[in-house]
């Protein structure tokens, strides 16, 4: 049998964070499944950290904490693995009527929103290339992560301090909890972390949290004759990537039957990329994913109550990106501070 201090459940951006800032601060054994699964919410999200969202324009919930320690943990990863996935950049708020304006105008007089709005511009900030015919505002402290490249970043740092992985399709009632560990077929750990995304819902332990899974897509398509050095947002939004390519989404439909892209979503993508630009483009990749998104819109990170060796971070949602960092750190802590109990 294999013995490690945590077994953790589920291999993308909420594992591996977990993973990591359990490695900041233990010396843990630390083993981590995944099934690998090419449409898992972190590997087709768009990455973008905002610091206002919505129809409303309101600060995203505690921005103030978030942003220092995304864009820290970021420019670590960076650092650390030698990859370059993190790119500061502003956001273009496209205006589309008189009425948003001024929203916006009286939005950026509001205390604790100067430092996350910025300049306004007008009708030709980005010549013909973009209909923006009442112009637009910049947001700043904005960003954007290149994810599938910060996924493999984060793997090649967990090697590297000895994090094992296995690639295994795992299901719940392979879990047994005993008094003094946790056994999953030929392993046994001190403690297990749920990380699992949208199937926590089949998970008998963490179910009762209200997770209402949504899926997205994606399109990623080439232009060589649009310019940006920014993330352009309306009802949608259009980050760059590289050579001549942008991502552009996202949709949000709950009512889905699986996790493939599908025609309808694509078109929704089309049309609004064809509103809002003035260029040709082509599209050359469709991605979608379903996200771990919850009824409180806050992220669950906790010890269960009964069952102390079980655990689960989990419900990252739309914001996954800019939530994991921060959450990661405090999930570990408290790993860490019970493990040393439990022995």
């Amino acid at each position: 049998m294999q013995q490690v201090d945590f077994l953790i459940a589920g291999g993308r951006l909420a594992g591996l964070t977990l993973a990591y800032s359990l490695t900041e601060i233990s010396s843990a054994s630390i083993l981590v499944l995944d099934d690998e699964n090419p449409n898992a919410a972190s590997s087709v999200a768009a990455g973008i950290l905002n610091p206002i969202t919505g129809r409303r324009h309101v600060k995203t919930w505690m921005a103030a904490e978030l942003f220092p320690v995304a864009f820290e943990f970021y420019r670590k990863l960076e650092s650390l693995s030698n990859e370059k996935f993190f790119f500061p950049c502003p956001i273009a708020e496209i205006y589309d009527s008189i009425k948003t304006k001024n929203d916006w105008q009286a939005r950026s007089a509001e205390p604790g929103y100067e430092k996350f709005i910025g300049k306004e511009f007008g009708n030709d900030q980005f010549g013909n290339a973009v209909n923006a015919p009442y112009g637009g505002i910049f947001l700043q402290h904005s960003a954007m992560v290149k994810t599938d490249k910060c996924i493999q970043a984060l793997k090649k740092i967990l090697a590297a301090r000895k994090v094992k992985f296995e690639n295994v399709d795992f299901r719940f009632d392979e879990f047994r909890f005993e008094k003094e560990e946790v056994v999953f077929r030929n392993v046994k750990a001190e403690m297990t972390v749920f990380c699992e995304g949208w199937k926590m819902i089949y998970n008998p332990l963490f179910n009762h949290h209200q997770m209402l899974p949504v899926k997205g897509d994606l399109l990623v398509f080439e232009s060589r004759d649009l310019k940006l050095d920014c993330i352009l947002m309306s009802d949608g939004f259009i980050g760059p990537l590289e050579d001549n390519k942008f991502l552009a989404g996202s949709t949000y439909n709950r009512n889905f039957t699986d996790e493939q892209p599908d025609i309808i979503s694509r078109k929704k993508i089309e049309k609004f990329i064809s509103k809002l630009l003035n260029v040709s483009y082509r599209v050359i990749d469709h991605r979608s994913g379903i996200r771990p998104a919850m009824q409180s819109r806050r992220p669950v990170a906790e010890i269960h109550p009964d069952v102390k060796r079980a655990a689960v971070f989990n419900g990252l949602g739309t914001k996954g990106f800019l939530l994991a960092p921060y959450f990661s750190n405090k999930m570990a802590a408290a790993l860490v501070g019970a493990s040393a109990h439990n022995k």
